[in-house]
């Protein structure tokens, strides 16, 4: 509405009076108004008042969402992200569906999820940069996460939510915390031929054990070798060489 100023001078006998309209815009949290090129105000208001609407108004959403995967398997994910979008103010002006553009995901992760018009979609990321957007929570929640091969490293996804329509401060971007939870990788152990040894003979043991690739430091190796007193003695002297005594 427009609001209008006068400002009176006052010297003795005489006075000097001005007066200008001010426009006033009363927004609702959450607010409805379509953003004019220029606001609209009276042919009378002097040329040096403002023209432009204020830039910032309160923002449509707020987020708490997050998630727990395990390392090296896919983990559901969509869920968390739509459940951690909420209204700011639930009783104002719900501007619909936001679309929703996730980053910020170390290099090798891989994103799977069911798109309503083309099906099974996947996405592997190969660079801090990549996005991905969705435009339903449809698609959305059918979103599922591997992390990269062998790391337990948890990160810091980003979400990016775009109110639909023309709105003040439609763009708001949140941190969604992803913890990665270490398993151990099954070990490979490779014996070679079968040992032959004489009765009270001596023999080392030809056995290679080999642990996966793993390198974020959650794995050790324990090896373990388990035989019946009766048929001899196993002996080692260090961790690399283990021999077998028969009896």
């Amino acid at each position: 509405f427009p609001l209008k100023v006068t400002v009176t001078t006052d010297m003795e006998k005489s006075f000097n009076r001005e007066s200008y309209i001010h426009p006033v815009n009363v927004l609702p949290i959450g607010s409805d108004v379509v953003v004019p090129n220029k606001t609209q105000v009276p042919s009378s208001t002097p040329s040096s008042q403002p023209s432009s609407m204020p830039s910032l108004f309160p923002e449509f959403f707020t987020y708490n969402g997050t998630s727990v995967v395990v390392e090296d398997s896919p983990g559901s994910i969509g869920l968390n992200i739509t459940s951690g979008i909420h209204l700011v103010n639930p009783n104002g002006v719900d501007p619909g569906i936001p679309s929703v553009t996730l980053s910020n995901f170390p290099p090798g992760t891989i994103l799977t999820w069911t798109s309503t018009t083309q099906g099974p979609s996947t996405k592997t990321i190969l660079s801090t940069n990549d996005t991905v957007t969705f435009n339903t929570y449809a698609d959305l929640d059918t979103l599922s996460i591997q992390t990269p091969p062998h790391s337990d490293a948890d990160f810091n996804m980003q979400v990016t939510l775009t109110t639909p329509g023309t709105y003040t401060n439609n763009v708001s971007t949140f941190t969604h915390p992803i913890k990665v939870l270490a398993v151990a990788d099954k070990p490979q152990v490779v014996a070679t031929t079968p040992l032959e040894v004489l009765e009270t003979g001596k023999v080392p043991l030809d056995v290679k054990v080999v642990g996966s690739d793993d390198s974020d430091g959650s794995e050790s190796l324990i090896v373990r070798f388990t035989i019946d007193p009766s048929q001899g003695i196993l002996e080692s002297a260090n961790s690399t060489l283990v021999t077998f005594t028969a009896n």
